[in-house]
């Protein structure tokens, strides 16, 4: 089985709460699972829990010597700080969560991006999460049930800070510390610039795997399908606009990515200063500006209620906050950068 494919499957499981497209996608999880005992001779008889755990442990038990050449890689990551109040108190509340509820059993929370580095836009930044599991995470359905649940919980708190966070938590599988693939997780730059969200500082070893081009290629195909797909959709939505722009901010990172340049975010804008095409997106990123995002007034709302509600709250937020018209550029002006975008996805 396709180790990205698992991960897909992984990461819908322990993020199902994430949205009412999940709803649908719980299901695609349970038939994708269904055809995998098929094609895997496992029983008909194991719950879907049961299912899972043996398609991670036959993924795990694969031969780590057929491995590409790899280096090691030794990161280590300070607990949790932050330098700036906004958002201090919710960041601090996932910390305590995550210890409150023992995750570190069962895995690395770090926290990476813009919240990690104290450079992030209010009101318009989300939270990047990245979960390096232990094998005690599947270690029985139990177990895998419960760390599920306390995931949803997880998510829950990550709306506090940011009301339209279109992604879960990001999980790296245990054998991947053994032959990490950057393309198919955070970029070791991103990785540095991160910190712990465990009770004490982390040394994180990991394997780098060489990458060969293939891979790069086919990452950033499918990442310019999909938003090749997203532009068809287009609507004066907030939520439509904020993802959008989202995507945008992600294209000279996953460009520099397929050329097997990996760095930070905020780095790759400096690194493609010379490419004239890049012109729109440096314009779209203009618009990253705290002064145009207003404060939002739900934090009032204890963490309880996210934390044992999130699909509500993510319905919730989203027709509060999404469903509005956006207001910070002009209709014309913004129809203008997508034409110019789609050339450039199209160009490359």
């Amino acid at each position: 089985m396709d180790k990205a494919v698992l991960k897909q499957i992984l990461y819908q499981y322990l993020n199902f709460s994430y949205g009412l497209k999940d709803l649908v996608k719980g299901k695609e999880v349970g038939d994708y699972l269904e055809k995998q005992i098929l094609a895997n001779s496992l029983s008909r008889n194991l719950s879907i829990h049961e299912q899972l755990i043996a398609l991670i442990e036959k993924e795990e038990n694969q031969d780590l010597e057929s491995q590409i050449e790899v280096k090691e890689i030794i990161i280590s990551l300070p607990s949790f700080n932050t330098t700036r109040e906004e958002f201090k108190r919710e960041l601090e509340s996932i910390k305590s969560y995550i210890k409150d509820k023992e995750l570190e059993q069962y895995g690395d929370f770090v926290l990476v991006g813009s919240m990690a580095t104290n450079d992030y836009v209010k009101e318009f930044s989300d939270v990047d999460i990245v979960l390096f599991l232990k094998p005690s995470f599947y270690s029985s359905p139990r177990n895998l049930q419960e760390f599920r649940k306390k995931i949803h919980g997880l998510n829950g708190l990550l709306l506090k800070i940011d009301p339209l966070q279109n992604h879960g938590v990001f999980v790296v599988l245990p054998s991947e510390r053994e032959g990490y693939i950057e393309s198919e997780n955070m970029p070791i730059e991103v990785l540095k610039k991160g910190q712990n969200l465990g009770s004490v500082d982390l040394v994180l070893k990991i394997k780098v795997a060489a990458e060969c081009t293939t891979v790069n290629d086919k990452i950033f195909d499918a990442y310019i399908a999909l938003v090749s797909k997203e532009l068809l959709l287009k609507n004066e939505s907030y939520r439509f606009f904020r993802d959008f722009l989202h995507r945008v901010y992600l294209l000279p990172i996953m460009y520099l990515q397929s050329r097997g340049t990996h760095t930070y975010k905020k780095e790759s804008f400096v690194l493609i200063d010379n490419y004239q095409e890049f012109k729109c997106v440096k314009k779209l990123a203009e618009i990253y500006n705290q002064d145009n995002f207003k404060n939002r007034h739900f934090r009032f709302v204890p963490d309880f209620f996210f934390i044992s509600y999130p699909l509500f709250f993510r319905l919730l937020l989203n027709f509060v906050y999404g469903k509005k018209n956006q207001k910070i550029i002009h209709k014309s002006e913004l129809d203008v950068l997508l034409t110019d975008f789609k050339k450039l996805l199209m160009h490359l």
